[in-house]
């Protein structure tokens, strides 16, 4: 059964209530041009006419003018204006697929909303903010958020945000896999909505109705709203809306076995996200038309879609994507007798699977949030058991001890004592297991809070490195030698990574990742990451010679870096894992698929806190065309010479 979007209407729900008042777009525009109005006004016209004519439509335009209202209303100290242009820029980089800067615009706007106690948009915001963590896979984030905004919305009687944070919180059951709950969620908010049946609110309600039909396999019932749902976002020109329900019902038609009515309806949504650059919605349709070749047997086609996801989901940051087109290359290259990359695409799955866990980790997290028995690891759930246990065996020793006297009760005693040294024992090496896969403040933390928050950092230095030349080696060696090398270099890596402080953060495949400036800030972090990169570099280059003199295969590296912010927490119940996300990382990524063989390529941020080193030689390379970055400001580095 195919996974379908968590779909969320709070954005259209809300910007169309305030766009569509009083104005249409010729006369908002003609009040901003107009100089002699107040400021406030011309600032909430110019806001209102963004998100009219550009926001959904054009999200890079609307931007634009949103930074001169922010602008504007910094200047006459207007917060109404700076709150609203701060929630739109949200707004306009969630559907840009930068999930960083989209949080970070809606948290900055809630502050200002919370400020001057303005309830309805505290509560619409707190929608968009849940919007943000269920699209990123933090769903607990996500349902805390969610709840914040109903409970608004019943202190203010607002019976459509009260039905938004309904439908909201549906979708987090239906994720959860709840599909009972989350249609009673759903008809709850549509019985809200169906008195304006032109809204988008009913389409897309609908479209989520249907996800759950399809989701029992009731294709029939499923077919019939996405339908419904596709003439509504039609008749309202919605086509962001609209790329929902045509992937939907292709996922439908290709579960009844039509399959030229699915392919159908799966390229119309990949052409409509291209159409409103939205590349989230073009990742996972470019999966979905793989995965269906696949179902065909058309192995080459499924790898030429698959792959086109797979890095699409890499530049986007989007885990999810990332991971099932893993999992269609995997099976594609493996259908079509490549035994080679079948085996690295499973091995990139198996480690994505570890870094999200969206089938294990995530469903078992919702389970016990839904049902208020959070254990926040495996260590406090096997103490809570065993407690259990010791007071099974009292209970037992005292029966004992009343039937057969105090030998029995005797008996029962050691073997309570042999139990609680056990306890004692698993807590000291779970200590132990818990400290070598976590950094030292935030394996305390989890110990002592039984939790460990997200923190966002302003500055962190964030390395990546690359193997050239693996896959030609991966085609000429055993999968043992392979592995054992792999192993040699990423225990030399992590042996550097201690020298100089910074934390490993993981490997993919033959990537490696790490990061110095966390969880414990510091103003070193830049230099320590940069001389850490002189030696795999060295490391690398030695072994090269190594192998050369040999005659045998070698490996040689990039390696990328770049400073700046990142969100930083951890993942797991059972198989923790501490990590980081944001653009900084996006971009460090890019440092390095931008570098050459042999070097050390920084951008111009990490370059501004190690340029005045005198050990230190740059090479400024200029802008350099950097995948779905654009030209970016790059420089080679190196030690100085003796």
């Amino acid at each position: 059964m195919k996974k379908l979007f968590l779909v969320i209407i709070v954005f259209i729900q809300v910007l169309n209530s305030q766009a569509q008042t009083d104005y249409n777009s010729d006369s908002l525009w003609n009040i901003w041009q107009d100089k002699s109005q107040q400021d406030s006004t011309r600032s909430m016209s110019l806001l209102l006419y963004t998100a009219n004519e550009y926001l959904f439509s054009d999200p890079d335009s609307a931007l634009i003018f949103l930074d001169m209202v922010e602008d504007l209303s910094e200047d006459i100290s207007f917060d109404r204006g700076l709150s609203r242009s701060l929630k739109y820029k949200g707004v306009a980089y969630f559907i840009l697929s930068d999930y960083s800067k989209a949080l970070d615009y809606s948290l900055q706007a809630y502050k200002i909303f919370e400020k001057h106690n303005e309830e309805r948009e505290m509560a619409s915001v707190s929608s968009n903010i849940g919007a943000m963590y269920a699209t990123t896979g933090l769903r607990i984030k996500a349902l805390e958020a969610f709840e914040k905004s109903l409970k608004l919305s019943q202190a203010i009687n607002s019976a459509d945000g009260i039905a938004t944070a309904s439908d909201n919180i549906a979708s987090l059951y239906f994720q959860q896999g709840n599909y009972e709950a989350a249609l009673k969620g759903y008809q709850q908010a549509y019985e809200v909505y169906k008195d304006d049946p032109e809204s988008q609110n009913v389409a897309v309600t609908l479209n989520n109705i249907a996800n759950v039909y399809s989701q029992q396999e009731n294709y029939a019932d499923a077919i019939t709203y996405y339908k419904n749902s596709i003439e509504l976002h039609t008749k309202n020109q919605d086509l962001r809306g609209l790329i929902y329900p045509l992937r939907g019902l292709g996922v439908a038609y290709q579960g009844e076995g039509k399959f030229e009515d699915a392919l159908f309806y799966l390229k119309r949504s990949l052409e409509v996200s291209e159409e409103v650059k939205y590349q989230n919605g073009v990742s996972v349709a470019l999966h979905d038309i793989g995965a269906l070749y696949y179902d065909q047997k058309k192995f080459k086609d499924a790898i030429n879609y698959c792959h086109k996801a797979y890095k699409l989901s890499q530049e986007i940051g989007d885990l999810n994507n990332e991971s099932s087109s893993c999992d269609c290359l995997y099976k594609s290259y493996k259908g079509d007798g490549n035994a080679t990359k079948a085996l690295e695409y499973h091995e990139k799955h198996s480690i994505l699977l570890d870094s999200i866990n969206e089938n294990s980790t995530a469903m078992k997290l919702q389970e016990v949030e839904f049902s208020k028995e959070i254990y926040a690891d495996s260590l406090s759930y096997a103490k809570k058991e065993a407690i259990k246990d010791i007071e099974i065996l009292k209970q037992g020793a005292e029966l004992s001890k009343q039937r057969v006297a105090l030998g029995a009760t005797g008996g029962g005693i050691i073997l309570l004592i042999s139990l609680i040294y056990s306890v004692r024992k698993g807590k000291k090496r779970s200590d132990e297991l818990l400290h070598n896969i976590l950094p030292e403040e935030v394996a305390t933390e989890l110990k002592q809070n039984g939790k460990v928050g997200s923190k966002r950092i302003d500055h962190v230095t964030v390395l990546f490195t690359d193997f050239k030349g693996f896959t030609a080696m991966a085609e000429n060696m055993s999968a043992n030698d392979l592995v054992e090398d792999l192993n040699v270099c990423f225990s030399e890596f992590d042996r550097i990574m201690e020298k100089y402080g910074i934390e490993k953060i993981k490997t993919i495949g033959d990537s490696y990742m790490a990061a110095g400036g966390l969880p414990v800030p510091n103003s070193t972090h830049a230099m320590d990451v940069v001389n850490a990169a002189f030696e795999l570099v060295e490391f690398v280059r030695l072994g090269k010679e190594k192998k050369i003199a040999s005659n045998q295969p070698f490996f040689e590296i990039r390696v990328g870096v770049h400073t700046g912010p990142v969100v930083a927490g951890i993942v797991g119940v059972k198989k923790f894992q501490y990590d980081i996300w944001g653009d900084t990382v996006n971009t460090a990524s890019r440092m390095e698929s931008s570098g050459e063989v042999g070097k050390v390529n920084i951008s111009q941020t990490t370059y501004e806190l190690i340029n005045e080193s005198p050990n230190l030689v740059f090479e400024n390379r200029g802008e350099i065309q950097a995948k779905g970055k654009g030209e970016m400001q790059m420089y080679f580095v190196e030690k100085k010479s003796a």
